[in-house]
């Protein structure tokens, strides 16, 4: 009897020793993995704090002036390719996030009406490219936008505009600017940021009233925007009352930056609200000779950051081939120099134009 009861008691204290064991077990698994799910929590916040916010990086755009490409210019890419007015220029295309120029005529398959001709003659200043000559000039230089906004963009009337843009998008190469569309203003991302372009062209197109209006539409949805104008007076060296108001009228409503052409000569800049106005860049690629100052031209590249805008003034010039060079050391300076004593600016700004680069910092 009692060798029994030892046995029971024996079996009990080791049922009792187990239960123990496995309340303690479960007890210290639950805790684990409580403790694991709030490690995994505190981790993943972690995470989130130190997520770091990727700064913007610069936009590099690469203003050029008047490109025509009909009349004594359709013979030189005829004769030697489109890519004989710009080959010992090349490499000034080559590292810019965007190349834009002023389409200064049509491209169609049309006929030229101006090839032989003289200003006197029915036909001189009417323009029409030939779609496979552009197609090559653009590509190989990387142009990728272009304004429409002209006095020439309509010679071969709404039919030929319409061909024209039909080219240029099978081109691959985007536009802005066309005369007979009210909103005729773009907004493209550029790394992540929307720069926006809205055209001005005294001609016809857009009243002033409503390049204002898409001037503030345009504003509302980029951060940065650029008006290219088509104004003022030809060959004339300086700029007119008139662009100075409407310069002023457009800045004053959003626009951050000016870019003119028409004159077919390099005008002056002026710095107004702390925003820059090349009131012409004068021509790029275009037949005319008869002076120094038709023959020089000016490209701008325009670098903006978060801090500031950076422009880098770059003097061409047109030999009587039709080949574009770097302007020479006295061009260069003659250039320049002109620039900075007819532009309103600072003194400081002044000294900087004349080394051929200066810089905003951004409100």
């Amino acid at each position: 009897m009692k060798k029994r009861i030892i046995i029971l008691s024996i079996a009990l204290i080791l049922t009792l020793f187990l239960s123990i064991k496995i309340v303690i077990s479960a007890y210290f698994q639950k805790e684990t993995i409580s403790l694991g799910v709030v490690s995994s929590d505190i981790a993943t916040k972690k995470e989130k704090k130190v997520e770091i916010k990727k700064e913007k990086e610069n936009i590099k755009l690469f203003f050029l002036g008047d490109f025509m490409l009909d009349r004594y210019n359709r013979n030189l890419a005829e004769t030697n390719g489109s890519d004989w007015f710009v080959k010992n220029i090349q490499a000034i295309f080559a590292d810019n996030d965007l190349n834009i120029l002023n389409l200064e005529g049509t491209i169609t398959n049309k006929p030229s009406v101006s090839v032989g001709t003289n200003e006197t003659q029915k036909g001189h200043f009417v323009f029409t490219f030939s779609p496979e000559k552009t197609e090559s000039f653009l590509l190989e230089n990387k142009i990728g936008l272009v304004s429409l906004g002209n006095n020439h963009s309509l010679n071969f009337g709404k039919d030929g505009m319409v061909e024209t843009k039909n080219n240029l998008r099978n081109f691959g190469v985007e536009y802005f600017g066309d005369p007979t569309e009210e909103n005729n203003f773009l907004i493209k991302n550029i790394k992540g940021q929307k720069i926006g372009f809205v055209s001005f062209n005294q001609f016809f197109g857009p009243s002033e009233e409503k390049t204002i209006e898409n001037i503030k539409e345009t504003k509302k949805r980029s951060e940065f925007v650029i008006v290219y104008t088509h104004w003022g007076s030809e060959y004339q060296l300086k700029e007119n009352e008139k662009q100075k108001k409407l310069a002023h009228q457009f800045i004053d409503n959003g626009a951050d930056l000016i870019i003119g052409s028409h004159p077919h000569v390099v005008q002056p800049l002026e710095i107004y609200r702390n925003k820059a106005i090349f009131y012409s860049l004068g021509n790029f690629v275009f037949d005319q000779y008869f002076s120094q100052d038709v023959k020089n031209r000016l490209a701008v590249a325009v670098s903006i950051s978060k801090e500031k805008t950076e422009f880098v003034l770059e003097p061409l010039y047109t030999q009587s081939n039709g080949q574009i060079v770097l302007s020479d050391k006295t061009k260069r300076k003659e250039l320049l120099g002109r620039i900075a004593e007819n532009s309103t600016i600072s003194d400081d700004t002044r000294n900087a134009i004349k080394l051929g680069h200066f810089s905003i910092e951004n409100n």
